[in-house]
C-alpha cells in the first residue's frame, strides 16, 4: 500500500520520527522494523514499558492511503497483538491489545474526520509540527487530540474564531482565494494555524499568535505580519509563485490528467 509520500519526504519522516519520538514517547521502545501487514507495510514495531504492542505506520495525512492504511493496521493489530506483545510479570497476552500509532507531516480536516470514524483507544495520531526561533527552525512530533476532545469549533470556522476581529474579513477572503487555486492544493486547520498544501509540500500557513496574525513561508524561511489587505496579497502572492514552482518542477506529474481549476491568468485577473 503506497503512502503517498516521495522517496525524499519518507526519508526525512522516519528521520525525524527516530530522533524525537524518544522524546515524545519514552515509554516505547523499537523492537522491530519493516513489520508486513495484510496490504503494506508498518515501519516500526515498537513495545511499551507493560509489554503492549505499538505498530507505526508512516502516511501521507490527505488521502484516502492514509484510512485505507490506519484500517490495515488496526486490523493487524487485532489478530496479532497478542503474539505481538512481551506482557511483563504475569500479565495475561489478552489483556495487551496491539495500538496503532499513525504519523503524517500532517492530517488534514478531511482525513480527521474520517480517522474519527475509528476507535481512538486503538488508534493514535501524530503530527509534525515545525518551531522557530533564534536558534533556527526544528521539526517536533506532536500528539493529536482524539476527535471528542476536540474543541465544538474546529476547522476553517474554528481558525477564523481565533484571528482578531479585525483581520477576520481580510483572512476570510485570502482562505477563499487560496482555495481556489488548484484542486490539489489544500488547506488544513487547527484551532490556531491554518496550513497549505500541494500533496505532501506545505506552501504555507497562518498563525494566530498573541493578537497577531503570521504568514510563515517555508520556502524562504520567512515570517511576516497581516496587518492588512496589502499583506495578505502579498502572500498569496508568494504562495502562488510557489505553487507554480512546484508545477514546473515535477512535482504534479502525479497529477497530470487533472487540470488546475485556475490559470496563472485567471489567478492574476481573480486578483485584480
Amino acid at each position: 500500500m503506497g503512502t503517498g509520500l516521495d522517496a525524499p519526504e519518507r526519508a526525512a519522516l522516519l528521520g525525524l520520527i527516530e530522533e524525537d519520538l524518544p522524546r515524545l514517547l519514552p515509554d516505547l521502545r523499537v523492537v522491530d522494523r519493516g513489520l508486513a501487514l495484510s496490504r503494506g507495510r508498518a515501519e516500526l514495531l515498537l513495545q511499551d514499558r507493560g509489554g503492549r504492542a505499538w505498530i507505526l505506520v508512516v502516511a501521507d495525512g490527505r488521502g484516502d492511503e492514509t484510512l485505507l492504511a490506519a484500517v490495515d493496521a488496526l486490523a493487524f493489530a487485532r489478530a496479532n497483538g497478542e503474539a505481538l506483545c512481551d506482557p511483563a510479570g504475569s500479565r495475561d497476552p489478552r489483556d495487551l491489545a496491539a495500538r496503532v500509532l499513525l504519523v503524517a507531516e500532517a492530517f488534514s480536516e478531511r482525513a480527521l474526520e474520517a480517522l474519527a470514524l475509528l476507535p481512538e483507544r486503538e488508534l493514535h495520531l501524530v503530527a509534525v509540527r515545525r518551531i522557530e526561533s533564534q536558534s533556527g527552525q526544528r521539526a517536533r512530533l506532536v500528539r493529536l487530540e482524539p476527535a471528542s476532545a476536540r474543541p465544538a469549533a474546529s476547522g476553517r470556522a474554528g481558525f477564523l474564531a481565533a484571528v482578531p476581529e479585525a483581520l477576520r474579513p481580510v483572512a476570510e477572503l485570502l482562505l477563499r482565494r487560496l482555495a481556489r487555486l488548484d484542486a490539489e492544493v489544500e488547506l488544513s486547520f487547527a484551532p490556531q494555524t491554518a496550513w497549505i498544501h500541494l500533496g505532501p509540500r506545505e506552501l504555507g500557513s497562518l498563525d494566530v499568535q498573541e493578537g497577531a496574525l503570521i504568514a510563515t513561508l517555508p520556502s524562504l524561511e520567512r515570517r511576516s505580519a497581516i496587518r492588512g489587505q496589502d499583506d495578505a496579497d502579498d502572500f498569496l502572492d508568494h504562495v502562488v509563485s510557489e505553487h507554480l514552482r512546484s508545477l514546473d518542477e515535477g512535482e504534479g506529474l502525479a497529477r497530470a490528467a487533472r487540470e488546475p481549476l485556475l490559470t496563472p491568468e485567471e489567478i492574476a485577473a481573480f486578483r485584480a
